[in-house]
């Protein structure tokens, strides 16, 4: 199992690219600390437990979908 530093070193750059114009040796330091707690701090950071629903299902009726378009490949 990778530790979270090496995983930092690995997904830090992809996940908060330094701006062009910026010194990538300076700030690379910084962003792979912040990955690395991000990634030993996953469940302070992203809590398991939300409150209420992520999102309301919707299902066009065939009418609606027709109208906008979507029933033309079928």
């Amino acid at each position: 199992m990778m530790e979270p530093h090496n995983m930092a070193i690995c997904f830090g750059p992809t996940l908060l690219p330094i701006p062009e114009g910026k010194d990538q040796v300076f700030y690379h330091n910084f962003v792979n600390e912040l990955v690395r707690n991000l990634i030993l701090n996953v469940n302070e950071v992203f809590p398991q437990d939300l409150p209420g629903p992520a999102y309301d299902k919707y299902a066009a009726i065939a009418e609606e979908a027709d109208h906008m378009g979507y029933m033309d490949d079928v």
